[in-house]
């Protein structure tokens, strides 16, 4: 099951959005697009400032991430968000 986690500079997870809300990912050289909202998990606007997002695979029996064992974790990609309100 593929997330994506996103973090406070404090390092606590704001958000985590599940592979249902993301849609289709295409892993690569594809871009995929996700727009965030700026909330948190309650829905509470959040304030601005640099967020750490990070994509993961969390071990399943998916088919597309054979190479991935259960129960085990996997960064898939990560980065920063720049939220301005």
């Amino acid at each position: 099951d593929v997330q994506l986690q996103i973090f406070n500079e404090a390092g606590q997870m704001v958000r985590q959005v599940s592979a249902q809300e993301l849609g289709q990912l295409r892993l690569g050289r594809n871009v995929s697009l996700f727009e965030w909202n700026g909330k948190d998990a309650a829905g509470h606007a959040l304030s601005s400032g640099t967020y750490i997002c990070r994509l993961v695979s969390v071990g399943s029996s998916d088919e597309n991430l054979p190479y991935v064992k259960k129960g085990s974790l996997l960064v898939l990609a990560q980065g920063k968000i720049i939220l301005h309100r």
